[in-house]
């Protein structure tokens, strides 16, 4: 039987090949196996080698594990004069959407039904909110929007040239280091958008070419609060006094929201008549995501299609909440063959009508036959709400439809407000704002008599006819918007892998190197094992050829043939790993 020696320089055998491997291995304390001197030190030695090739393999799966799992931090930066933060879009609504000049036109107008008239529309809107608990928060507003529909609450809710005065709308930028103004301009920068609560909102954004050294944008805003209230005080009928709820309050309801995006709608600050209100950008987040390795999903998709205005489809900039908002939508769609006018709708789903839309059935004289068509609009209404109640935006599903977009930027903002215009200037701001103005001439006359008199002369007059009118006309219905941001400085949070692939292998390899000393010349002596192991099998096998000098790789030695009249011996011994062969002849 062949020594150890022999069989790793030239093996024969499966067994043999692993030998050679162990003998020569680079792994330091694999050879120490076969060269101990003692069984005790070869246990010794085989249990440290298997204990720190395990400690490897543990480490080597954690840190495998933990780069799959996405585990992400935030490496935060500011940059100050920054050139990447444009300005963010605002979004103005008046909390009493309905024009003084209008107001009577919402029931004089022909009704979407044949011979219905508005208090039979309130009729039913009472019968619905008494029949049961979960339409206690419809409001007459919402109801009157369901039915008379998106068209005609558009053309029933203020108009930009009635909701900003002319020319008082200016946004100012820097350009090669100096502060310059841009008069707003209503077919670019203002977007008209659907409300469900205000009829209809204005979202102004600067254009393009300045918005990223934009600091301001101003504008002065008539909120015809006097004329309103005058209107309700002689309404007289239920219906129309019950447009105006406690919900409603005299001012505006301003969003600063990213550029571009859909208004949520709920977010924003409510601003009084006869004030100054000024909204500052105190910070501009940028927030950038890893768009394959991150641990919750993003998009980098830029547009999403929304219904702005009566079938008018405008693209607004991505937002993760719009998008879940668009899917419970298309849910309630499906599922009522109807939508919700608190939801934004998309494109597909312009033409089709609201949940709440009563039929003419619900206004027969027949009691059956009103309360089945009453009942299929409370049907329907009662089926938007249970999806809307049931669905989660925050689920896995809304992540996958709705992931959140690679790089977001959002802003932070405070608000403060003080009188405005002062009493001394009053006359001044009939003169520059209103005088001239065909729409807001009738109701501000009585400044236009006191300007007279100011000019005549008469200062005494024009001052007792001020103090006798009782109230403060141009303080009730004006207030100033001023949004701005003093500084362009931009704070971005990058996402970044907290175990890059590069550090994963450089940590992999130090683990083996460190605890088995394992490199990546072990992977080539393991590759020629199971080469040769691989070949020996296969030439065991029956009927397989036998293995050829170059096969092994080693040519055998010739067998010495004895000399006749003669016998030999072959005696072999070793030492130091070597061979000795002696021939003793017989005398």
């Amino acid at each position: 039987m062949r020594d150890r020696a022999a069989r790793a320089n030239k093996p024969q055998t499966v067994g043999d090949e692993f030998l050679r491997f162990l003998t020569f291995s680079s792994v330091r304390g694999v050879p120490r196996l076969l060269r101990a001197r003692s069984l005790g030190w070869s246990v010794i030695w085989a249990v440290s080698v298997l204990g720190f090739l395990t400690v490897s393999f543990y480490f080597t799966i954690r840190l495998v594990m933990q780069f799959s799992t996405y585990q992400t931090v935030y490496e935060i930066k500011n940059e100050f004069n920054s050139q990447k933060a444009p300005f963010p879009s605002v979004t103005i609504c008046n909390l009493q959407p309905f024009s003084a000049t209008l107001l009577d036109r919402i029931f004089a107008s022909t009704s979407p039904l044949d011979n219905v008239t508005a208090d039979m529309y309130n009729d039913a809107f009472l019968r619905l909110q008494a029949s049961s608990e979960d339409f206690r928060s419809l409001t007459w507003k919402s109801f009157f929007l369901r039915n008379w529909g998106r068209k005609a609450s558009e053309k029933t809710g203020l108009k930009f040239y009635e909701f900003v005065l002319n020319n008082t709308c200016n946004f100012t930028y820097s350009s090669n280091s100096k502060l310059r103004s841009m008069r707003c301009d209503p077919t670019r920068d203002v977007q008209e958008l659907f409300s469900s609560r205000y009829l209809t909102c204005f979202m102004l954004s600067p254009p393009q070419n300045i918005s990223n050294s934009t600091f301001s944008v101003e504008m002065d805003m008539y909120l015809d609060t006097e004329s309103s209230l005058f209107n309700r005080s002689h309404l007289g009928d239920e219906s129309k006094a019950a447009l105006f709820t406690l919900e409603d309050s005299i001012g505006a309801f301003v969003m600063v929201h990213t550029a571009r995006t859909y208004p949520e709608g709920y977010h924003g600050v409510h601003v009084l008549p006869g004030t100054k209100s000024v909204i500052e950008i105190t910070s501009v987040n940028k927030e950038v995501k890893l768009e394959h390795f991150a641990k919750d999903p993003c998009t980098r998709k830029l547009d999403q299609d929304i219904l702005a205005l009566y079938q008018e489809i405008r693209p607004f900039a991505y937002k993760s909440t719009i998008c879940r908002r668009l899917m419970i939508q298309r849910m309630i769609a499906r599922s009522c063959n109807c939508t919700d006018p608190n939801h934004p709708v998309p494109e597909e789903l312009a033409s089709q009508g609201f949940c709440g839309e009563v039929s003419q059935d619900a206004f027969s004289s027949v009691e059956s036959v009103r309360n089945a068509a009453l009942n299929a609009t409370i049907k329907k209404l009662v089926c938007g709400l249970k999806i809307e109640l049931s669905s989660d935006p925050t689920s896995s599903h809304g992540e996958t439809q709705c992931p959140q977009p690679c790089e977001e930027i959002s802003y932070r903002t405070t608000a403060y407000q003080s009188l405005w215009p002062p009493k001394s200037n009053e006359i001044d701001f009939y003169r520059y704002h209103i005088k001239g103005n065909s729409h807001l001439a009738r109701k501000f006359k009585v400044y236009a008599e006191a300007s007279a008199l100011i000019d005549s002369g008469r200062l005494s007059e024009a001052t007792a006819l001020l103090d006798n009118l009782g109230t403060d006309l141009i303080r009730e219905n004006f207030l100033r918007l001023h949004v701005f941001r003093p500084d362009i400085m931009l704070t971005i949070s990058e996402e970044k892998l907290q175990i890059t692939l590069e550090a994963l292998i450089s940590q992999i390899g130090g683990a083996f190197s460190l605890w088995a000393g394992l490199t990546i010349i072990t992977t080539v002596e393991l590759m020629e094992l199971l080469y040769y192991v691989a070949k020996r099998v296969v030439v065991s096998l029956p009927g397989a050829r036998p293995a050829t000098q170059s096969d092994d790789g080693a040519e055998a030695a010739p067998r010495k043939q004895p000399e006749p009249g003669g016998s030999s011996d072959l005696i072999s011994g070793g030492g130091g790993g070597g061979f000795a062969t002696q021939t003793f002849s017989k005398l």
